[in-house]
């Protein structure tokens, strides 16, 4: 993987650009004034994982990984929550995202075993897809029909579904290898993938320890919401 731009010590990654920063936090989902760090809002909702955390596109909701596993939702204006799902509860989830559509909710399920899962927008499952690497990142090309993975173990993962039909059973394929660690990604609306990685490797081969950021192009789709007063979200690098 080339690395377009380094990410120094951080291990926060920022998606999407509005006014301000939702957290999925041990105490539930703040919002953060971008500028200052200052807390705008909550924490509200049952507490969270500090990992996965999610907008609708349908509804501009925040959808985030509890505690416990399961999937919680809150409204926009930190009013109200819901169960979204419990598919996963007691499991280890990570990276979360909805597809373009808001159809469909893909999570990287890390504990019991390695697999993609992925529910419905309401929650039900759809399949768990087995996988041999360990998944965070997820990231979506709808005008390929696959999803790919960004994993702990410095490889990306590909699936394959036909016509981008998410009910049937993907090819899983090997879609890059020789990264570092990944964890986060996020499409931009220039079509690339924004990955983080915990080194860096400069066009002259050297390597350093210095976190970094990937980015791969090539028609990617990012996710967004019809209406958010969200803005960015934060996840924690782990």
């Amino acid at each position: 993987m080339a690395v377009r731009r380094r990410l120094r010590q951080t291990k926060k990654l920022v998606l999407a650009a509005t006014p301000a920063i939702a957290s999925n936090t041990g105490s539930g989902v703040t919002r953060v004034n971008p500028a200052n760090g200052a807390v705008l809002g909550g924490p509200f909702g049952p507490g969270g994982n500090a990992l996965g955390i999610c907008v609708d596109p349908q509804t501009g909701n925040l959808v985030y990984v509890r505690g416990d596993g399961a999937i919680e939702s809150v409204d926009q204006f930190l009013s109200s929550s819901s169960v979204l799902s419990t598919v996963t509860l007691g499991d280890f989830v990570d990276g979360i995202s909805f597809d373009p559509t808001g159809n469909y909710l893909f999570l990287s399920d890390r504990q019991p075993i390695f697999r993609l899962t992925i529910l419905t927008r309401a929650g039900a499952l759809v399949q768990h897809v087995n996988m041999s690497s360990e998944p965070d990142g997820i990231a979506f090309n709808t005008p390929g029909s696959f999803v790919v993975t960004n994993n702990t173990d410095g490889t990306m993962t590909r699936f394959d579904f036909p016509g981008n039909n998410f009910n049937v059973a993907p090819t899983v394929s090997l879609f890059a290898s020789g990264g570092f660690r990944g964890d986060l990604a996020q499409v931009s609306t220039d079509g690339c993938i924004y990955l983080t990685q915990d080194h860096t490797r400069y066009d002259n081969s050297v390597v350093t320890g210095e976190n970094s950021v990937v980015v791969i192009c090539g028609n990617f789709t990012p996710v967004t919401a019809r209406r958010t007063t969200w803005g960015r979200l934060k996840a924690s690098y782990r």
